[in-house]
């Protein structure tokens, strides 16, 4: 079913879980010293206060690939610019999949912060598909759990 969100249109299909990559617990905390590892392998960022009086809710999105370097941006401004502007917490799951199309980012935030930055990551994505001249149609894939499946469907 085809539905319009401002200017953009999406399509709603359903995925059953075991056609979707099934995702393992988030990784432990980064080690301090030694492994020479960044913060930045896990693409973690959180913008603006936690002084919400509304709870976050995860909202997980599935983007392809090519699009995550322009998600995060020259040294990471992009991304933090998102989460400042929608007082969010995003997660880039860079290294799960590895050589996937697609890549999972999580994102917690109250429902208004999750729809500003869902909007935000598709504007970042679109401009991307334009600059590089990429005819292919930008896809929203939201990842719902089981039980919150039938909600969306009604």
């Amino acid at each position: 079913s085809g539905h319009q969100m401002e200017e953009y249109s999406f399509k709603i299909s359903y995925i059953p879980d075991e056609e979707v990559p099934s995702s393992p617990q988030p990784p432990p905390r980064s080690r301090r010293g030694g492994g020479g590892h960044s913060s930045r392998e896990q693409g973690t960022f959180t913008g603006g206060s936690s002084q919400s009086k509304q709870p976050d809710y995860p909202l997980r999105i599935l983007v392809p690939t090519q699009f995550v370097g322009a998600i995060i941006g020259k040294e990471g401004l992009t991304i933090k610019n998102l989460t400042k502007q929608t007082q969010s917490k995003v997660d880039i799951h860079r290294k799960e999949n590895a050589g996937a199309a697609e890549k999972p980012i999580t994102i917690h935030a109250t429902p208004e912060g999750c729809s500003s930055a869902c909007r935000m990551i598709l504007e970042i994505m679109q401009k991307e598909a334009e600059e590089t001249k990429s005819a292919e149609e930008i896809l929203l894939k939201i990842l719902a759990h089981n039980t919150l499946v039938g909600r969306l469907i009604g």
